[in-house]
């Protein structure tokens, strides 16, 4: 692989990487379709910042209030939550994924086994949110932000 500083380019195998392949913002279209929902990658999901909540009180909240924490069963559902402008914050934001039975599985039951990676920094934290782009263990019991889905 050659890295090309000039035009920002690197060139290697099969594939020319350049930063705009990398997805941004701006790569997610997403509408504001009120009560502060936004439509985006398929999903209508809400940023919550207040109340900041624990992460099974937040899925109380999303499930109350919604249908669920959400559920970033795909890649592209992943990405676009991940570049968010809120996810890039130094915090933590809730979503619909913890340790059962020595499994992530999504709040839907379903085992996550999408090939999204999750930094398992703390080796005894049972829930996962997204710190600063990437998703994280944490510990269930911290109040947080949290996303809801529709």
């Amino acid at each position: 692989m050659n890295w090309n500083p000039m035009i920002k380019t690197c060139r290697g195998f099969t594939k020319t990487l350049t930063p705009d392949t990398t997805p941004t913002f701006s790569h997610y279209k997403s509408l504001n379709v009120g009560d502060g929902y936004i439509n985006m990658a398929g999903m209508m999901i809400k940023f919550t910042r207040n109340p900041m909540l624990n992460w099974q009180m937040a899925q109380e909240y999303c499930v109350n209030h919604t249908r669920r924490l959400v559920v970033l069963d795909t890649l592209e559902k992943y990405n676009a939550i991940r570049v968010h402008p809120f996810v890039q914050e130094s915090t933590n934001w809730w979503v619909g994924t913890r340790k059962l039975e020595d499994t992530w599985k999504w709040t839907t039951g379903q085992a996550m086994d999408n090939g999204i990676q999750i930094l398992e920094d703390s080796g005894d934290a049972d829930c996962v949110g997204f710190w600063i782009g990437y998703l994280s263990d944490s510990q269930c019991n911290w109040g947080t932000p949290f996303i809801c889905e529709k």
